[in-house]
Parts: structure tokens; sequence; C-alpha cells
């Protein structure tokens, strides 16, 4: 049974949410717009049947032994968020399938320097710390295999401490920062795979070294620091 006092709030909750993205607005007082979904594409944050142990008070919330489906795909993990000058949101999230798409800002919008001082702008409101699980994650229709990520989020940088996937049966790993105007730094990506064929479809057109892209091989690529 939940307890509350004048301190604070404990108990066990569910959230079955067909129209979610209703059940967000109706919220969104509640919450500080860097936590809004306006952002995000209209295929996410649609329904949603969740359970967890809630703990509240003080200016800070937590949710433990998250578990359920959003958007129809099995989710476990936990999510706090602590309000101030500065909002501070920590999550531990386990997807059992995702689609990264339409959680990620447009690489073109985002290519401009407009849109990456739009995007870091955004993030500078969040102190977040993300860690994220999927055990069957996809990218513009193609398969990325598991995908492990850890990133974190302070003023205006963006660190990406880790970034594990599949893509196309070869091995990725990425780490990195992305500071004030976009600047990257501490950059590190490395790709290998067993047969590069599959990669052909994803370079540009009438690109000269395209039929090279075969049998075994690795690319690595790094950044100094700032």
């Amino acid at each position: 049974l939940p307890r509350a006092s004048p301190a604070g709030f404990s108990g066990m909750a569910r959230l079955a949410a067909p129209d979610l993205r209703a059940t967000l607005n109706w919220l969104a007082p509640l919450f500080p717009a860097a936590l809004a979904p306006s952002g995000l594409a209209p295929g996410v944050l649609r329904t949603a049947d969740l359970t967890a142990k809630v703990e509240a008070g003080a200016g800070q919330g937590s949710l433990s032994d998250l578990a359920g489906t959003l958007d129809g795909s099995p989710l476990t993990g936990r999510l706090g968020v602590k309000l101030g000058p500065r909002l501070g949101l920590g999550a531990e999230l386990s997807f059992d399938r995702l689609a990264l798409d339409p959680w990620l800002p447009d690489p073109a919008v985002v290519a401009a320097p407009d849109g990456m001082a739009a995007a870091l702008a955004r993030a500078a409101g969040v102190d977040a710390d993300l860690r994220l699980q999927v055990r069957q994650a996809t990218l513009r229709g193609e398969p990325m295999g598991q995908l492990a990520l850890d990133v974190q989020t302070e003023a205006a940088r963006i660190t990406l401490r880790r970034l594990e996937a599949s893509p196309l049966g070869a091995r990725l790993t990425a780490s990195g920062m992305v500071g004030e105007g976009g600047r990257v730094s501490e950059g590190s990506l490395e790709v290998s795979a067993t047969d590069l064929a599959p990669f052909r479809r994803l370079l540009p057109a009438r690109f000269p070294l395209a039929p090279l892209a075969r049998g075994p091989g690795s690319l690595r690529c790094w950044t100094s620091r700032a």
C-alpha cells in the first residue's frame, strides 16, 4: 500500500495509458518543459502499461523495479528525477526491441550549425545520465543487433561514454564528447566486420571505392582532445 507523509510518498503504482501522449499532455503542468515529448516523432510514446515502485519527496522522485511495455515493447529499469535550478534526470532502461529513428534528431538538421546549437541548447537544460540496453535495435530499417548506450549531458556538453552495436553483422564501438558550438573532442569510432559487402548500399552513389568493400575489414577514426 502507498505511504504518504508531509515529507513524501512511497508505494507501488501502475500506468495503463492506451493514449500516452494525451496522458503526458494532461500531466505537463506538473513537469519541467525539458521533459515534454514535443520534440519527439509522433510515432513514439503512444502507449504504455507499466508498474513501478515510486519514491517521491524533497524535490526528487524515482521509479524503481520498472516493468511493463512502452509502445508495445517490453521494458524494465529505473528512472530518477531531481528538481532544482538545473533538472537532473537519470535512467537505466532495458528494451526487448527498439526502433532508434524516432528518438534521434534529423541528421540533416543537426549537421547544420543552427540545428546543432538548438540540440545543445535543449540538452543544456538537463543534467542527464542515461544507460540503455536493447536486445534488438533497428535504424532506418536495418538491424543493429544488440545495442548498449551510456551517455551523459551536463551544461552545454554531451558525453558519449560508450556505444556498442552490431549493424549488418559488424561490431561498432564509439565514444566522445560534443561541446559548445558542436565541437567534437576525444572521439573514437571503430568498426570491424567479417564481410564489408553489406555496407556497400550505405555508401554514396558512384562512390569510387565501393567495389573494394568486400571481405573482412576494419575502420578506426578518432579526434584529438579539445
